[in-house]
Parts: structure tokens; sequence; C-alpha cells
């Protein structure tokens, strides 16, 4: 289940579905082939990167996104992984199933 779905009235979940709801309009708007490759979709990807990486994480998102790759929202259209360490973020495209299934074989 998506931290987009749920509804929250803590500071710190607010402020991650902001960030996951401004990536996921600049992922609609991309009209990129390759998601990590338009420098938009980049800078909110970093953007969320860095707010977690100051704040910490909290457990729904932790569990939703960090080590794993999950989709943003609830229609599945885009997915996101943050690596263990958050060092690293990767946005694709969902309707490109070879891109995911590459991923989760470790080939991204």
């Amino acid at each position: 289940m998506s931290v987009l779905t749920k509804t929250t009235h803590r500071r710190k979940h607010a402020m991650e579905e902001l960030l996951l709801l401004s990536l996921r309009f600049r992922c609609f708007m991309s009209t990129a082939e390759d998601l990590n490759t338009d420098p938009a979709v980049l800078a909110s990807a970093h953007r969320l990167l860095r707010r977690i990486k100051a704040y910490l994480p909290s457990i729904e998102f932790q569990r939703t996104y960090m080590d794993q790759m999950n989709t943003i929202g609830s229609d599945g259209r885009f997915a996101l992984h943050i690596d263990h360490n958050m060092n690293g973020v990767t946005v694709v495209r969902t309707s490109t199933l070879a891109n995911v299934h590459q991923f989760l074989r470790g080939g991204a």
C-alpha cells in the first residue's frame, strides 16, 4: 500500500506525502522514456531524498520504499526505490515492465 493512499495528520507524513505527490506530478509531466534522465524528475526525487536523510523517514515510508520498489500513488503508473543507506533513488514507469523486472534482478 502506498504512503499516498493513507490519510495522516502527522507533520512527517504530510511532508513525505507532499514530496511524493510532487515527484508523481513530475513523472506525469515527463516526456522522457527513462525518468531518471529527466532533470525535473531528478530534482524532485533528490529533494525527497534530502528530506528523508535530514529528518529520517517514517516507518510507513521505510516499509514502502526503502530497499524495495513500490508504486507512487494508487494507480501504479510509477515506482520508486530508495537504497538502504539513502544515497540512491530510482524512479521508473511501471508501464515498461521490462525496466521494473530488470531493476528487481539487480540490473539498474
